[in-house]
């Protein structure tokens, strides 16, 4: 299996400070105490790193591309996050996650990859056996967590049209998809250490639950 992408996403209660500023401004100018702003995000790319960080009003968000492994994702994550709440300290975070991208490859046209997808994860039924395409999606929640599941066959066109930024070679035609979120649904104060545990338990969760998804295609023999 590959990491082919991985994003970290901190969702917070209050707009980022130039934002509540202007709020004030509209609020007092415009004589409407109650309004809130919005806008467009602001996104930025670090080509050279493979790195697109866009910020919104009230989120802010690292997608990373081209990394060789989960641990080394999470430190750039950590750093970059770290050093906006220096620059412009986050209102209270209201919800976390992290992503990760996997791919793993088969010598197998998409037609019959999909017939070994069906096979092992799907019941036979007229609307199955109709699928020129298929996927799962999965949820778990645990207390404050989420973990989230989406799992299927690909091909290469789609890897690169809908979750790639930047193309990439070496891809294989067709491939098992997976991709595994684990977000964290809890308020809490932005503080590194509580990120780095954050992010250390997401990449152990993901770790283990992409050799297990993995494994159990395989058990059929593929």
């Amino acid at each position: 299996m590959e990491l082919i992408k991985t994003v970290v996403r901190l969702s917070l209660s209050e707009a980022f400070n130039p934002w509540l500023g202007m709020r004030e401004i509209i609020r007092t100018l415009g004589e409407q105490p109650k309004a809130e702003i919005e806008g467009p995000p602001i996104v930025m790319d670090l080509k050279k790193k493979k790195q697109r960080l866009t910020i919104r009003v009230r989120a802010i968000e690292l997608e990373q591309e081209g990394i060789i492994s989960l641990e080394e994702s999470s430190v750039a994550a950590l750093d970059k996050m770290t050093q906006g709440n220096s620059v412009s300290k986050f209102s209270e975070v209201k919800r976390v996650s992290h992503e990760a991208i996997y791919i793993d490859r088969y010598a197998l046209p998409f037609h019959e990859l999909l017939i070994l997808f069906k096979n092992r994860f799907l019941r036979a039924s007229e609307l199955t056996e109709a699928c020129t395409d298929v996927g799962l999606i999965f949820d778990q929640a645990e207390n404050d967590a989420v973990k989230h599941y989406e799992f299927g066959p690909m091909a290469k066109e789609q890897l690169l049209s809908t979750f790639l930024i930047w193309p990439r070679d070496g891809l294989p035609d067709n491939f098992v998809f997976l991709l595994l979120k684990y977000e964290l649904r809890k308020a809490f104060v932005f503080d590194a250490e509580y990120m780095r545990t954050f992010l250390t338990t997401a990449n152990d969760w993901e770790a283990n639950q992409a050799g297990w998804v993995f494994s159990q295609l395989k058990e059929k023999g593929a």
